[in-house]
């Protein structure tokens, strides 16, 4: 009964510590299925990488090939895409956010997906998850 106890105040420590720092569990979403130039909605963090925008997913997105676009083809597990943005604005708001948690609604073009390092996702709107 000790041995048990102690196991339930260390689960309950440990759930406290994590909530009191705002950490999310690693993929706390569905994942995404989409084909290309289907407007979805991706989440996860908003990073730098090599001066390239990034967003490390909080869900795998998987891109689906279709007969109308040949030149997106089908990619699973995609865990981090680069960012290209529609306006200034959206490329503002994005640095505003960097190290947050992000909403950013936009689609992958045809010819924006090479492999699962390599997937530019057009963002058109982004913002902050609370």
């Amino acid at each position: 009964m000790k041995n048990l106890l102690i196991h339930v105040f260390t689960y309950c420590l440990i759930g406290s510590a994590l909530n009191a720092h705002g950490m999310t569990p690693k993929y706390p979403y569905e994942p995404v299925t989409t084909p290309c130039l289907n407007e979805v909605t991706l989440v996860g963090e908003a990073i730098m990488g090599e001066d390239k925008f990034m967003v490390r997913l909080q869900a795998d997105l998987t891109i689906i090939e279709t007969a109308n676009t040949p030149e997106c083809p089908s990619i699973p597990s995609i865990k981090v895409v680069f960012l290209e943005f529609q306006t200034k604005e959206v490329l503002a708001t994005f640095n505003d956010l960097l190290g947050s948690n992000v909403s950013v609604v936009g689609s992958v073009q045809p010819g924006n997906a090479i492999d699962t390092n390599q997937v530019t996702f057009t963002a058109t709107g982004i913002s902050i998850i609370e």
